[in-house]
């Protein structure tokens, strides 16, 4: 073998040499994605030549894409570049373009019941989307709504409220309560371990009552149910969602 043929083999052996030694390389398997609103996607880097296989993952605008650990999550249409490096070696990295895509929607936000003859305010919260909404009730006959998003109960009964802006429609539907009138029958009085029977009476009473004594060292009551422990008076109460009647019970030896 002569010598120039020599040399280039050991040329060639040489150079395969250095470029098995190279240092950590990190690849990605796609160089751009496209993700809509609220939609993620896990970096999976190939890594090459590397003791330690940690790497991090930073976005330029985090305004359009967050990061948690290798979890990329789209929050507004726009497009951004994600940076994935090695932490032992950051000059072995790569680069992924992210496109988000706009899902604009409309999410009605507020409370989902009135009493009848009370308002309540809605909110239009708008995603990808810009302007302002028209508020529609289904049923004016059981509440009806300003252009502000205020409500006002008429009747007792649910309606669908909604929310549009151009194509894009929001929907919530309301619950109309009529509002609790409530009093307490029964007799006034009782005598020591003797009992009483209270009933409440009065409209729109379905959720259910509850009764409490002011005193229980002198009447207790449970259900409606008053007993006598000793000698004095208290004040029984009795609830429905906050509205309220009372009566005083004495109780006798």
């Amino acid at each position: 073998m002569n010598k120039k043929i020599l040399s280039v083999l050991l040329t060639l052996i040489l150079c395969l040499f250095l470029v098995g030694c190279g240092g950590p390389t990190l690849t990605l398997e796609v160089e751009s994605i496209t993700l809509k609103t609220g939609e993620t996607y896990e970096v999976k880097p190939i890594i090459e030549k590397a003791e330690d296989t940690s790497f991090v993952v930073v976005a330029q605008d985090q305004a359009i894409v967050s990061v948690e650990g290798n979890i990329i999550k789209a929050l507004k249409a726009g497009e951004t570049v994600v940076e994935v490096s090695l932490k032992t070696a950051p000059d072995a990295k790569a680069s992924l373009k992210v496109v988000v895509e706009a899902t604009p929607k409309i999410e009605i936000t507020g409370e989902k019941s009135v009493y009848v003859g009370d308002k309540i305010t809605l909110a239009a919260k708008l995603t990808d989307l810009e302007g302002i909404v028209t508020w529609k009730s289904a049923d004016k006959e059981i509440a009806k709504i300003n252009q502000s998003g205020e409500l006002e109960g008429i009747a007792p009964g649910k309606v669908a409220i909604t929310a549009t802006l151009g194509d894009y429609t929001g929907t919530l539907e309301v619950t109309v309560k009529g509002k609790p009138e409530i009093a307490i029958e029964g007799a006034d009085f009782t005598t020591i371990g003797g009992t009483v029977t209270l009933e409440a009476v009065g409209k729109y009473l379905d959720s259910g009552v509850k009764w409490e004594s002011s005193d229980t060292s002198v009447a207790t009551v449970v259900d409606g149910v008053v007993t006598g422990v000793a000698k004095g008076t208290t004040t029984i109460t009795a609830d429905c969602e906050g509205f309220t009647a009372t009566k005083e019970i004495s109780v006798y030896a």
